[in-house]
């Protein structure tokens, strides 16, 4: 490495333009972690509290591929999910969304919206102080009556709805919820102590271990302990949206397994599952793998300008970020708080490409 320093100096002038009140940073060369700094706060607003290497985030949409996408790679080893049978052989739906196929679902292409308000929908309903089980099924039976918005596979729109069926699908196939499914196949063998869903029907923590998100308007307070996703908060904290916890270094050992899989040099899942899913979908325009995303070709890319575009990786609104390069055992995990307390703070745009590409320099790529 040249200088560690000139990194510091740039998460340090993030903490000072507000970008972020807090982050951590895990950085890996080779396979072997070359740098792991923890900058700032975990909370700002009511009462300060300092962010420790423990603290875990919020990673939002990162679950997609850390856990959705995990989940589905051993189901599918397992026997239990095939990638191209049609969902409505499993799940109680109506064409066109029963011909789909858990494929489209990773690969964005399903034809489903982006995103929805259903937690307003719910609120409407009155479904609130409803039992848990009684709003997953509400809010799963609103995914499968929406229609879908263009023709499957012609193009690729990033969707939480697709992630949400494939969430109900790995329920009903595995037999067991997505989060007691993953624990016991990733989460336990790797001796992951901070990683996980946060089950608001049982909360066994206090919020103290977690990072700070959003001063949120609609559930009247600072949200910290409980998903910062208001469709997976409805669902109980478990979606396949959003909902995993973790910390930085954590994040580390579950892209490290998965990269010792792609490599062949151990990991638990098999080579072969491991480079399907991070292969190119092949979606026209797109760069999504199977839940996983790639850096844009063209144009801007969260990752910078010297990301090796065979990398892979995901972004989360709440302020996180991984890539990894498989060829070279590169990679990064940057974990933000930077909803934290507003999430109109969109100053993360331009600070993630600048960071990645300083870390390519830096660490001699």
């Amino acid at each position: 490495m040249n200088s560690p320093d000139r990194i510091d100096e740039l998460m340090e002038q993030g903490l000072a333009k507000g970008v972020f009140p807090g982050a951590a940073l895990v950085c890996a060369v080779g396979g072997e972690v070359v740098l792991h700094r923890t900058y700032g706060l975990a909370r700002r607003e009511g009462g300060a509290q300092l962010l420790t290497p423990e603290t875990r985030f919020d990673l939002a949409s990162l679950s997609k591929a850390l856990a959705t996408s995990v989940a589905t790679m051993f189901a599918s080893e397992e026997g239990l999910v095939r990638l191209t049978e049609p969902l409505g052989q499993t799940l109680d739906l109506r064409p066109p969304l029963a011909d789909l196929t858990p494929w489209h679902l990773l690969s964005h292409c399903s034809g489903l919206p982006a995103w929805l308000p259903l937690h307003e929908r719910a609120e409407a309903a009155g479904l609130l102080e409803s039992p848990v089980p009684q709003r997953r099924s509400w809010m799963r039976r609103q995914v499968a009556e929406t229609p879908l918005e263009y023709r499957p596979r012609s193009r690729s729109v990033y969707s939480d709805l697709g992630f949400m069926v494939l969430e109900w699908l790995l329920e009903i196939r595995t037999g067991e919820r997505m989060d007691g499914y993953l624990r016991q196949r990733f989460h336990v063998p790797l001796g992951l102590e901070r990683t996980g869903y946060v089950d608001l029907e049982n909360p066994r923590e206090t919020s103290d271990f977690f990072v700070a998100t959003e001063c949120c308007p609609w559930r009247g307070r600072v949200l910290q302990g409980e998903v910062h996703d208001h469709n997976t908060w409805v669902m109980g904290g478990v979606c396949g949206q959003a909902g995993l916890f973790s910390t930085a270094w954590e994040v580390h050992l579950m892209l490290a397994d998965l990269w010792k899989s792609w490599q062949s040099i151990g990991g638990i899942l098999a080579t072969d599952t491991v480079r399907r899913f991070w292969e190119v979908a092949g979606v026209p325009g797109s760069c999504f793998r199977l839940g996983w995303d790639g850096p844009s070709p063209t144009g801007y890319s969260a990752a910078g300008r010297l990301m090796d575009r065979a990398a892979v990786g995901h972004l989360g609104f709440t302020g996180c970020d991984i890539w990894l390069d498989p060829a070279m055992g590169y990679w990064v995990v940057l974990l933000t708080n930077r909803v934290h307390p507003r999430t109109d703070n969109r100053r993360i745009a331009q600070f993630r490409p600048a960071l990645h590409d300083l870390l390519a320099r830096e660490l001699r790529l």
